[in-house]
């Protein structure tokens, strides 16, 4: 078993490309699947209340993340000192990108479906 699972919309170019510059391999096995592809894991996660469509999910020990709580959780692993990593960790890790920046990015992120003609997971 892994050390941490995330679930991701593969049919999301924004999930995609977020996928790509996760960089915790370095400090735990990961395992990153398309929820697309994990329907059967995606509605057990749903009958304890996470639903892919809220945002990315993560399960760390038993522990269950979701949205910007896995983000958050990716850039305290990621933890790195560059300009652009303390800049985003600062972002990432402030109530307005909870309250405010995160639902945008969700709804930017139905609208691309939409506008690409992919289905929401049910």
């Amino acid at each position: 078993m892994k050390d941490i699972v995330i679930y991701y919309d593969g049919d999301c170019p924004y999930c995609k490309s977020y996928k790509s510059i996760i960089n915790i391999r370095k400090k735990y096995s990961v395992e990153i699947n398309n929820a697309r592809e994990h329907l059967d894991e995606i509605n057990e996660l749903k009958d304890k209340g996470f639903h892919i469509e809220d945002g990315i999910l993560l399960i760390f020990r038993n522990k269950i993340y979701q949205g910007s709580e896995a983000l958050k959780f990716i850039d305290q692993v990621n933890n790195n000192s560059t300009t652009k990593s303390i800049l985003y960790s600062f972002l990432i890790n402030t109530l307005f990108f909870e309250s405010l920046i995160y639902p945008l990015i969700k709804q930017i992120r139905i609208i691309t479906l939409y506008a690409l003609g992919k289905k929401r997971i049910k």
